[in-house]
């Protein structure tokens, strides 16, 4: 895929959001009983960095922890919601592909259900090469992303490829685009393997701990569950 039509991609994936972001929310209100596993990675007194937080959620797992939190998301609007419920919490406006440059360095990022949305090879790189920037030697990076085999969309994912194969698709392979909900937004997604999302990683310098796949989320998705630490 082409950079520009990758970016424009993204600009559709940020427009999507926006336009979903108050039912995304609804659906949104807690976390997954996996979030639960990740405290092992948080101390007190952490950096902490959520790329694609939405409508911060995640916000929930540290209660218990005095950590320094700063979510960014690509949406306005469901950055707005994030601010309105967690106003204590640093919130930006952030593209994952185009992380700023931080001060000073993070002991985790979180990447939940957020890289998956990035189009082309060249672009998932560099987002990754951004998050492993943002991290302390030795940080550890937590991430979802939707694996390829979830029999939920399996049949999108074959219509794709097929469409493909015969010049019908301008998407690369494992691209799809899903339906949202009762309003049918559709939003694009990336499936990935676990063997490709390690290799991607060991490439950056990760390290890793885990890469499973979870049980189905809430809404019957299947996930590839990461967690690496910055060599």
């Amino acid at each position: 895929m082409k950079i520009l039509e990758a970016k424009n991609l993204i600009e559709s994936v940020k427009q999507t959001y926006n336009q979903i972001a108050s039912q995304w929310d609804q659906t949104r209100k807690g976390g997954w009983s996996l979030f639960s596993d990740f405290s092992a990675y948080i101390k007190p007194s952490d950096r902490i960095l959520d790329v694609g937080c939405g409508n911060g959620r995640l916000v929930e797992l540290f209660k218990s922890v005095n950590v320094n939190y700063t979510g960014l998301d690509i949406s306005e609007e469901l950055i707005k919601i994030a601010q309105a419920k967690y106003p204590d919490r640093n919130f930006m406006i952030g593209n994952l592909v185009d992380l700023p440059d931080f001060a000073t360095q993070f002991d985790s990022v979180f990447a939940i259900a957020s890289l998956h949305h990035i189009p082309s090879e060249k672009l998932r790189n560099q987002a990754l090469e951004k998050i492993a920037s943002a991290l302390k030697p030795g940080g550890y990076l937590i991430m979802t992303n939707w694996c390829w085999h979830s029999k939920k969309i399996w049949w999108l994912l074959i219509k794709y490829t097929i469409a493909k194969i015969f010049g019908r698709n301008q998407l690369d392979f494992g691209d799809i685009y899903i339906s949202f909900g009762q309003v049918k937004k559709k939003r694009y997604v990336h499936l990935f393997s676990q063997r490709k999302l390690a290799k991607k990683l060991k490439k950056q310098g990760f390290e890793i701990i885990k890469n499973e796949v979870s049980e189905p989320s809430p809404r019957g998705f299947l996930n590839i569950v990461t967690i690496a630490r910055k060599c």
